[in-house]
């Protein structure tokens, strides 16, 4: 069965155009921008209105007129203080174009996969009472939710975590020194697989607080580059909060405290460290510093293999793959087509981190206008890592801009988007949706 059809989007207020399609108050564009599609998922009034009054020619009087708030909550809102009506931060949010996520279908429900994960937490240093198994079972356990992080088997990680990070943890308690290091090594490979599930199923709460039992797990470990791991990770907590540039000095401060020169899992823990930080000043609108990043992850890459260091993919393949993100980030699609043409992610990289190289080139074509070449990079990328794409909350506002577009890509992009596992294509008062 087909998804069902949208309703006809509704008028511009200020234009009489259709939302959506032919009204240019707000650009179709501003709605792929970094950052927005994360405070639009959260029904963040505030930081959508202060990001387009500051990256949009548009007016307060404008906005209240689309959206129909009063010209003092805009000014409110743009001043940084919330509407608590989450009903009318959603309408105000559809009559400017925006794809809003769905109402919850239950009061206070939560998936099973981040109740899970939430219960464990809260327990990080209660482990209840039993065995411990030697080792290279734990070792072997460890690995494989690593690699089903990695490739974006999600439902796996969340099956393994319950009983085996309560295990890591009695482990930790008993042992001393070397042994000791090695498993809050392995415990911190497992809380990143937790911050993973949190993340891709939009629990940012939840992945702040993973993330923060990550980082205590990464100080017993006495490493720097199980250090360098976690700061990694932690900047994740940035990117959710719009922190781009706080986000970029930790990663900065984090790479002094590792030497490169020192082995080549150094380098890579340092190189990685770097890389990130391009994509944080990229999204801070800082270019400059962004290509200084950008050429200090070069600099290392060039002497490292492309492979997985402590949980984090590094090499030359991953810095490419960084490079178009960093160019999205700058508002440069063109750019971000440029350093990816004429190359596909070899087969060392990961599932998720191809995968998402070909969400980002959705994401550029579609703002370059190659609809058709958006929904090929998104079949890949599903074809890559199923998982990871029906989570991703960029490959849903690519497919409901390409779900209201006119002509046979509209239908071919709501068949994908239900082959793909989305719920629906629905209408919104701004447009499509998926769900």
């Amino acid at each position: 069965m087909q998804p069902p059809l949208p309703d006809p989007p509704m008028s511009c207020p200020v234009c009489g155009r259709e939302i959506g399609t032919t009204c240019r108050c707000v650009p179709s564009g501003f709605w792929q921008r970094p950052g927005v599609a994360r405070a639009v998922a959260d029904l963040d009034l505030v930081r959508v209105v202060q990001m387009l009054r500051a990256q949009v020619d548009i007016t307060q009087e404008r906005i209240a007129l689309i959206t129909g708030l009063g010209p003092s909550t805009v000014s409110r809102l743009e001043a940084g203080k919330p509407v608590h009506d989450l009903a009318k931060a959603r309408r105000a949010l559809h009559r400017l174009g925006a794809l809003v996520p769905h109402e919850p279908t239950s009061a206070g429900a939560e998936p099973p996969e981040t109740a899970a994960l939430r219960r464990l937490v809260a327990v990080y240093d209660l482990p209840d009472d039993g065995p411990v198994r030697p080792m290279p079972a734990l070792r072997t356990a460890v690995s494989e939710v690593v690699g089903h992080r990695l490739n974006s088997r999600y439902a796996q990680v969340t099956s393994r975590l319950p009983l085996l990070i309560p295990e890591l943890t009695r482990a930790l308690e008993r042992q001393q020194g070397a042994r000791r290091y090695e498993i809050a090594r392995l415990l911190v490979q497992c809380y990143r697989a937790a911050d993973a599930v949190a993340d891709k199923n939009g629990a940012y709460d939840l992945s702040a607080r993973i993330i923060q039992v990550m980082l205590w797990a990464s100080e017993q470990a006495e490493d720097p580059c199980t250090r360098a791991a976690a700061q990694y990770v932690r900047a994740e907590v940035f990117f959710a909060s719009s922190g781009f540039e706080d986000g970029r000095r930790m990663l900065e401060r984090a790479a002094g405290g590792v030497q490169p020169g020192d082995s080549v899992r150094a380098a890579a823990a340092y190189g990685a460290l770097h890389m990130r930080a391009a994509v944080l000043a990229a999204r801070a609108g800082a270019g400059g510093r962004a290509r200084d990043h950008l050429a200090e992850t070069h600099a290392v890459a060039r002497r490292v293999d492309e492979a997985v260091y402590d949980g984090t993919a590094f090499g030359p393949g991953s810095v490419r793959i960084h490079e178009v993100t960093l160019e999205l980030g700058l508002d440069s699609p063109e750019r971000a087509l440029a350093a990816a043409a004429g190359w596909v992610p070899s087969l060392s990289i990961p599932a998720e981190r191809r995968s998402h190289f070909h969400i980002d080139l959705a994401r550029a074509h579609l703002l370059t206008d190659r609809r058709e070449s958006a929904l090929d990079a998104l079949e890949e990328a599903h074809r890559i890592a199923p998982e990871h794409v029906r989570l991703h909350p960029d490959v849903r506002a690519v497919l409901a801009a390409l779900a209201r577009a006119e002509g046979s890509g509209s239908e071919s992009a709501r068949t994908f988007a239900h082959a793909a596992g989305f719920l629906a294509v629905t209408a919104g008062e701004g447009g499509p949706e998926v769900r």
